[in-house]
């Protein structure tokens, strides 16, 4: 029996399509742009080729440019590769954006994996649920949650584990900071 839903439909008839409260803020070129027929990784790949040398990702001020931030995409993509990761596997990252994450996602869609993204806050039950609802193979996951994820890891899937920190793109003088203030309250694995 199939229940139809267009009574629901037409009860609030809209006579004219909202405008956008963003529109204005462009021209109708921009408006209209069609989104390429690719990959996030590729379409990333050919910006980075056009700008290699304009900033792609500042963190704490430090700058990288897309040649940079494209060289850690392709290690990325060749020790997931050697981790075994495949095409199709699902593959779970835990994190806030920290350029570690950023350089996973796009070398991970590169390799034609599943990104699960979880916020980095979330329960232990949540992220529990979440590696078994995704059947992800891989966990890619901030120190921070080291705590959470320990004791669930035995009933995934997941084979390996990634560990990344906020600090490892820090300069020099913002790592020591971080060092001193949160190294000794985050559980290392």
């Amino acid at each position: 029996m199939a229940i139809s839903f267009e009574p629901y439909y037409h009860t609030a008839p809209i006579k004219k399509t909202p405008a956008a409260p963003w529109a204005k803020y462009y021209s109708p070129e921009d408006l209209t742009w069609e989104v390429p027929e690719s990959t996030i990784y590729r379409f990333f790949e050919e910006r980075a080729m056009r700008y290699r040398d304009a900033v792609a990702i500042e963190y704490f001020g430090t700058k990288w440019t897309y040649e940079k931030f494209f060289q850690k995409i392709q290690e990325a993509t060749a020790s997931f590769k050697m981790n075994g990761v495949r095409r199709g596997d699902v593959v779970t990252i835990l994190s806030a954006n920290v350029p570690e994450a950023l350089v996973s996602f796009y070398a991970l869609n590169r390799i034609g994996a599943v990104v699960n993204f979880l916020h980095p806050l979330l329960s232990e039950n949540e992220i529990l649920h979440a590696l078994e609802q995704y059947e992800s193979v891989m966990l890619v996951a901030l120190d921070i949650c080291y705590t959470r994820i320990k004791n669930i890891l035995s009933q995934t899937q997941v084979y390996k584990t990634v560990i990344l920190s906020a600090k490892d793109s820090m300069p020099l003088h913002l790592k020591a900071g971080y060092n001193m203030v949160r190294d000794p309250y985050v559980e290392k694995p």
